[in-house]
């Protein structure tokens, strides 16, 4: 892997940075985005590009409840269709971590995961969420936008 750069703040209320710590902004007075600028790892990379050239349905909406503050999402059924595309324990790995990280950044017993396929903004319309803290990142394609 490659050594960490420190990214400068596209503005004064986002910090920004290619460690996962910069997670830990977020929850700063003053700071209303956090970005991880991260490299997704190669076998995540194939998979997803595989798993959206299949006809397999790429949707899921969940509820994940953490039995500890320890421990791990159990996500192994996660596109189990999809098992024999390699790269997919690591891209459920992945979501793991991501689903682990956020339950610890918010001290959630009970985290909401839902991945799904975009060919068009999800949200439309500009609008301001009663979701205090939100994670959201991007396996394929040009990412998500803010707005300022």
């Amino acid at each position: 892997m490659s050594a960490q750069v420190k990214l400068a703040p596209v503005w004064p209320h986002v910090a920004q940075d290619s460690d996962s710590e910069v997670l830990l902004a977020a929850l700063q007075d003053g700071i209303n985005l956090a970005v991880w600028q991260r490299q997704l790892a190669a076998p995540v990379h194939s998979f997803v590009a595989k798993a959206l050239a299949s006809d397999a349905p790429l949707t899921v909406a969940t509820s994940i409840t953490l039995s500890s503050e320890d421990a791990e999402p159990d996500l192994h059924q996660l596109f189990a269709g999809l098992k024999h595309i390699p790269g997919h324990a690591d891209f459920v790995a992945d979501v793991q971590q991501l689903v682990a990280m956020y339950a610890c950044l918010v001290d959630a017993e009970c985290v909401g995961l839902r991945l799904r396929v975009l060919d068009r903004a999800m949200c439309p319309r500009w609008h301001v969420d009663k979701v205090g803290i939100r994670l959201v990142t991007t396996y394929h394609g040009p990412g998500t936008e803010w707005l300022q």
